[in-house]
């Protein structure tokens, strides 16, 4: 039997009423959840979890974004690292990684309340593009 181990921050506590639906499929899912987790607050006890599980879905990333000092690239290196941590445990292991979602930021400091969200979302949405388009990199090599 396929077992599914989904790691994520705070939008993982939704996920069990949407994965009932799948019940009677017989895959079995767990669902590791914490709010406010950042990719790097990944630890051993969670990678070693990883073992008895045939896949792992890693729904992380949004909470770095707001994080001044978490660029795009600290942050595909820092989903890379996981990536190769879970491979070292479990190296039979399917691993999938979802997109980044936005979140609009609300601690604009310049220009008009229009102009604000506009230049903040651009930069968040790019931001976004540019960590999703090198994240899939890691998961076709």
């Amino acid at each position: 039997m396929d077992k599914l181990l989904i790691v994520s921050a705070n939008q993982g506590k939704w996920f069990n009423q949407y994965l009932n639906e799948f019940a009677d499929t017989g895959l079995d899912v767990t669902v590791n959840f914490r709010s406010g987790r950042k990719v790097q607050e990944i630890d051993s006890a969670i990678v070693e979890q990883t073992c008895s599980f045939t896949d792992v879905v890693l729904h992380l990333g949004t909470n770095n974004i707001p994080d001044r000092f978490d660029s795009p690239p600290i942050i595909v290196k820092r989903m890379h690292d996981l990536v190769g941590r879970i491979l070292m445990v479990n190296p039979t292991c399917r691993i999938h990684i979802t997109s980044i979602l936005p979140r609009q930021r609300n601690d604009f400091q310049y220009g008009t309340e229009r102009q604000r969200q506009s230049r903040d979302y651009q930069r968040h949405m790019d931001f976004i593009d540019f960590c999703n388009s090198k994240v899939n990199c890691i998961i076709l090599r």
